[in-house]
């Protein structure tokens, strides 16, 4: 097998390990580009900034926050989506 016969196959090989990941690569980045969950302990109430993905409980129930807010789940609905509710 020649030098550029060698080169040429390499090339042919790290061209289709880049096509067939690409979907790979294209996935990952939109996992790595999620908010990662954080919990944040109990509602504050007092202006705190709420980012997507922040977690809080209140009044025993434990809520996601899915849109940026300083207002209670109980007040902003579209911004909070319910996890646990709690019980009595």
């Amino acid at each position: 097998m020649t030098r550029d016969t060698l080169r040429g196959l390499m090339r042919a090989v790290a061209t289709a390990i880049t096509e067939q990941t690409a979907p790979l690569r294209t996935r990952i980045a939109a996992l790595e580009a999620r908010p990662a969950l954080e919990y944040r302990g109990v509602f504050a109430g007092d202006g705190t900034a709420y980012r997507p993905g922040d977690l809080c409980t209140r009044s025993g129930s434990l809520w996601l926050c899915i849109a940026a807010t300083t207002a209670a789940p109980a007040e902003a609905p579209s911004n909070w989506k319910l996890i646990a509710k709690g019980g009595r």
